[in-house]
């Protein structure tokens, strides 16, 4: 896709807003093998690099098109004509004007735990992600969507004799009594007219044990 995007002056924006972090992990980054090529990319440090809310970023290849992309017209706070430098002015690359200082705390966890130890941090979101979908596949009362490539698991809980709209009112029903329960999260997800439920593995201290607990209140709901 890159390739064709460049041959043909496209612009390409890669989503890699949950992804991207995998670029860190040497076990991973083949994944997004191709990124390279990308004019621009988004990419959410309050997903898989664990920082706070509204941590985000899109990058771009050239710096100039951040400015064009963002320009606004508004006198009372650009004066154009090489004013001021530009660099020490993010309102002329932002739709914020001000914005919290939120390349710090990214910064700050790049200084801490250095670009191996998010990493390791990656790999095991993942690893657990595969241990979950295991565990599902051999347990008869589930379906698992797909294996997972990241750290998101998509299943069912099957009943007999229940399908269709049926067994989608089942999932939305579940994921309601499990939520309000208040042991655990789980969200929901609709593909091809079927209800999936979703879980979304972050925790580097969940083990086995809490995965199997998951399970287990699923079954007993």
């Amino acid at each position: 896709i890159g390739e064709y995007c460049r041959t043909h002056k496209l612009w390409l924006h890669v989503d890699g807003a949950h992804g991207a972090s995998a670029l860190l992990s040497t076990r991973h980054r083949d994944l997004l093998r191709g990124l390279k090529l990308a004019d621009s990319v988004i990419w959410d440090g309050h997903k898989l690099l664990y920082m706070p809310a509204t941590v985000s970023a899109v990058l771009f290849r050239s710096a100039q098109d951040s400015y064009l992309a963002f320009a606004q017209d508004a006198s009372y706070l650009f004066q154009g004509g090489n004013h001021e430098i530009e660099t020490y002015n993010v309102s002329y690359r932002t739709l914020e004007c001000t914005k919290r200082m939120m390349a710090l705390k990214l910064w700050t966890a790049f200084s801490l735990y250095g670009v191996e130890g998010l990493a390791t941090l990656v790999d095991e979101a993942f690893a657990k992600a595969q241990i979950f979908a295991g565990m599902l596949q051999a347990h008869p009362d589930f379906e698992l969507l797909m294996m997972p490539q990241t750290n998101i698991v998509c299943f069912r809980h099957l009943v007999k004799e229940v399908s269709g709209e049926e067994s989608n009112r089942h999932q939305a029903d579940l994921r309601k009594k499990i939520v309000e329960g208040g042991q655990f999260h789980l969200t929901q997800v609709e593909l091809h007219g079927k209800l999936w439920l979703r879980t979304t593995l972050m925790n580097p201290f969940t083990q086995q044990e809490h995965l199997q607990a998951l399970m287990d209140c699923i079954v007993s709901a």
